[in-house]
């Protein structure tokens, strides 16, 4: 059953789903074309988002007001996308995870990921074509953290169970256990207690 919360609620006819679909105020599921969108059960989309085509979506997913999620993206089950995030083409996004940022195309985030920072694709020759250059993209590895405002530059790798500290500049590959913060890496049982 596909619950409406207000007006104006676009629902393409190719969106496939389980049990309950709440979809709020003023948003847009789809595009009038033949690309099946799928929704797990009782999913919840807040107002004014914009849900693209041929993307999939698991279980029990809240995705907050004014949110946008790109073409042929796939999100896990129990994901929280904060209100305002946007989510672009084919990005991976594993089950548990909070995003509460943008997501550049191609993005990989494994499950119980905690992610909000920002990301910024190095583009590193200025005379190539924005548009058509393809750059690779970051991987944040299980239960990583990042936190707010940190940039993640280039298509580095943020290991299992790393945090980067807010604020933070990320350059280089994070190994997994391991803490940024202040530009340095330290041991992440030097914080026990404090973000253990």
């Amino acid at each position: 059953m596909i619950k409406f919360n207000g007006l104006n609620i676009y629902i393409s006819p190719n969106v496939k789903y389980k049990g309950t679909l709440e979809v709020g105020h003023g948003s847009a599921v789809g595009e009038n074309d033949e690309t099946t969108i799928e929704f797990g059960s009782d999913c919840k989309i807040g107002r004014f988002c914009s849900l693209r085509f041929g993307i999939k979506i698991g279980n029990n997913c809240q995705i907050g007001d004014y949110c946008f999620i790109g073409k042929n993206s796939i999100v896990g089950d129990g994901v929280i996308i904060e209100t305002g995030s946007r989510i672009f083409s084919n990005v991976r996004i594993g089950s548990g995870s909070i995003i509460n940022s943008n997501v550049s195309n191609n993005v990989i985030i494994e499950d119980n990921v905690r992610f909000f920072g920002r990301i910024g694709h190095s583009h590193r020759n200025h005379c190539l074509d924005w548009k058509t250059t393809v750059e690779p993209s970051p991987i944040f590895r299980k239960n990583c953290i990042i936190g707010i405002n940190a940039l993640i530059i280039g298509a580095v790798e943020i290991g299992e169970n790393s945090y980067v500290a807010a604020g933070e500049v990320v350059r280089g590959n994070i190994p997994p256990n391991m803490v940024y913060f202040k530009g340095n890496l330290y041991d992440k049982e030097k914080f026990r207690g404090f973000i253990v």
